[in-house]
């Protein structure tokens, strides 16, 4: 809750490309080891301080559409695979959706010093 504030304001220093990368890079590098972390942990600051790290790298896109698109159906997906009895193919899923748009991210123009929310193009 407190995070993507803080991470909206480090966008507005320094650029949203490289939040959008940051969050793209740990996402993919991250959610396979973090994932089987959280399902192997036995303890209470286990099962708290693991998801932590995850929101830390989430904080990076909260405001973007695939929050809809994949958060909105994760749940459903994630019982599916556990029903098949496939529980870690979720964790590839959750790779594959943040290293998807990691491809955009590297390649789009960066918006943070232009346009009409930029404090020295307001008028």
């Amino acid at each position: 809750m407190l995070l993507p504030p803080i991470v909206g304001a480090l966008s507005d220093r320094i650029g949203r490309r490289p939040i959008l990368i940051g969050f793209g890079v740990l996402g993919t590098l991250g959610a396979v080891s973090l994932l089987t972390a959280l399902e192997q942990t036995r303890t209470v600051a286990g099962a708290i301080t693991l998801p932590m790290f995850a929101l830390l790298a989430v904080s990076g896109y909260t405001n973007a559409i695939t929050v809809s698109l994949f958060g909105g159906t994760a749940e459903y997906l994630a019982w599916w695979f556990k029903r098949m009895r496939h529980e870690r193919w979720f964790y590839w899923y959750v790779t594959a959706c943040i290293a998807s748009p990691l491809i955009v991210y590297v390649t789009i123009r960066e918006t943070s010093r232009s346009g009409h929310m930029h404090p020295d193009t307001a008028t």
